[in-house]
């Protein structure tokens, strides 16, 4: 029983430690993605001022937008992929504590 709970503790570590990489990650994204938004917003609350957009603001707030973009697609993707490797991850510690149980 002791070493069941001893293997236990040691997955439940690994999975804590992989779990704030992966925040770590998202939070690192995330500030760069609202970063990106503040100067879109600041960008179009300029243009909209004055009730008309010139086609230097509209260039301007297509590129603010543009720059956002690849941030956002980052996330998604890491998203996506954090998601399919953690299901099989969790699926793999289930099984192995489900034999470790039936020894």
């Amino acid at each position: 029983m002791n070493t069941l709970f001893i293997i236990l503790i040691v997955l439940v570590t690994i999975f804590i430690v992989m779990l704030s990489g992966g925040i770590y990650f998202y939070l690192t994204v995330f500030r760069k993605l609202a970063k990106e938004f503040k100067e879109f917003v600041l960008v179009t609350y300029n243009a909209l001022k004055d009730k008309k957009i010139t086609n230097l603001e509209r260039e301007q707030i297509i590129k603010e937008l543009s720059d956002m973009s690849p941030y956002a697609k980052e996330l998604k993707d890491k998203f996506i992929e954090d998601s399919k490797k953690l299901e099989s991850e969790i699926k793999t510690l289930y099984e192995d504590i489900k034999q470790k149980i039936k020894k």
